[in-house]
């Protein structure tokens, strides 16, 4: 897993598989890189869904880079296992296992977007 901090618009790239995210994340000392202040944050899940959704999360002494990829990874994990019960993500094209976060971004509607590789 590599991740690094880069310009002044609270971009991060990283890379790490969504599957092997939370053992990894114990190297990291928690609350080493701040990704957001603020208690709660909303996230859009859009790939590789057909019927995107925007998540909230709340964590109320803020977000650090591993409280913020654990909650990303959890929340597939869920999204997954909830798709196979429902259908209702349209999950095409990829297992869980296939996904990578690559890095995100906060647009100026304050939504956090992924950038999800395979």
């Amino acid at each position: 897993m590599t991740l690094s901090e880069y310009d002044h618009i609270r971009m991060f790239k990283c890379d790490v598989k969504i599957t092997t995210v939370l053992e990894v994340l114990k190297e990291f000392k928690k609350g080493s890189t701040v990704v957001d202040p603020l208690p709660t944050i909303r996230v859009k899940f859009d790939y590789p869904l057909k019927y995107p959704i925007i998540a909230e999360f709340t964590r109320p002494q803020g977000w650090s880079i591993t409280d913020f990829i654990e909650v990303i990874a959890t929340k597939y994990k869920e999204i997954y296992e909830e798709e196979d019960i429902t259908g209702e993500y349209g999950i095409w094209g990829h297992g869980i296992g296939d996904l990578w976060l690559e890095g995100f971004s906060k647009g100026e509607d304050g939504v956090y977007q992924l950038d999800i590789g395979s």
